[in-house]
């Protein structure tokens, strides 16, 4: 899987986009939410399957599974920054980065939908 990484982190556009959210959700976000709020059970699981699976689609799957990937991703960063504007933790500007992750999969998203949708039109 490494050497998949180091080959897609060289050579491909939208993949090391992809691989980057992945280690976001997969050992960031579990780590910092832990610390900042303590475990919270459903949201730091979901954050690891959401971070493996799209990493595992990125380097093993179909651009199909990858869209479907990338939307979970920006689904799942659109719940986190809801957690922090609910929580009220938009005070401090570091959470602050979070909305640019999601700004991040939402133009992941686009980029790999837009892919997508042209590679079905050119196969017929």
């Amino acid at each position: 899987m490494f050497f998949k990484i180091k080959k897609i982190l060289t050579y491909h556009d939208s993949e090391p986009t992809e691989i980057t959210q992945s280690l976001v959700w997969l050992l960031v976000y579990p780590i910092l939410y832990s610390i900042e709020h303590g475990f919270n059970v459903w949201l730091i699981v979901f954050s690891v399957i959401v971070g493996f699976s799209s990493l595992y689609s990125t380097c093993y799957h179909s651009l199909k599974i990858r869209k479907i990937m990338a939307f979970a991703v920006f689904l799942f960063s659109v719940v986190a920054c809801t957690m922090y504007l609910i929580k009220g933790d938009y005070t401090c500007p570091t959470h602050w980065l979070w909305a640019l992750i999601s700004l991040s999969a939402l133009f992941n998203l686009r980029r790999i939908c837009n892919h997508y949708y042209l590679s079905i039109s050119q196969n017929g």
